[in-house]
């Protein structure tokens, strides 16, 4: 981390060792950090919290992947809460109508990028998952409420069968 933080170079032999990044924090923002620290464990845990309430809500829908595990050695601090459905497109389309705010992180794999120029890979699960993922609302300002509400509208999305009526197959 160190030679990170100096752009790669070992302070004391003034040795580059690879290319790193200038990543020092002046006064204001180190001040703000470490105000902000103070509260990580707080905001984890509300995290925590927020998530074991969409996985209450959404638990039961058919077609529909949650990111809990059941291994204790794993602690996902719910940074996004991402679902995966094959109906992802239309399932952000009508939680916009609905007022709901979504994410797609990864609308389509890296190498699709051309200015990357990272040839054509053939990685069918990474398709798949940038066709699939959605994120839902996710903050430490997200109360109970605002996950009943996108719990409420996904239930009467897959309920309908909108997902099933107006899908494009794959």
């Amino acid at each position: 981390m160190t030679l990170l933080r100096y752009n790669g170079e070992d302070r004391k032999t003034g040795e580059y060792h690879y290319h790193g990044q200038t990543a020092l924090l002046d006064n204001v923002q180190a001040a703000v950090l470490d105000a902000k620290l103070r509260h990580v464990t707080d905001w984890i845990n509300h995290r925590r919290k927020i998530a074991e309430l969409y996985r209450a809500g959404l638990d039961r829908i058919p077609g529909l992947k949650l990111p809990h595990f059941s291994q204790s050695e794993h602690f996902d601090v719910f940074q996004n809460y991402v679902v995966r459905t094959k109906h992802r497109d239309r399932l952000r389309e009508h939680l916009t109508r609905e007022g709901i705010e979504t994410q797609v992180s990864w609308p389509k794999p890296m190498w699709h990028h051309k200015g990357l120029a990272l040839g054509d890979l053939q990685l069918p699960e990474t398709e798949s998952i940038c066709r699939e993922v959605l994120s839902l609302p996710m903050s430490a300002e997200t109360t109970p409420e605002h996950v009943n509400i996108t719990v409420r509208a996904m239930g009467d999305f897959f309920a309908t069968g909108f997902a099933e009526q107006r899908s494009a197959p794959y």
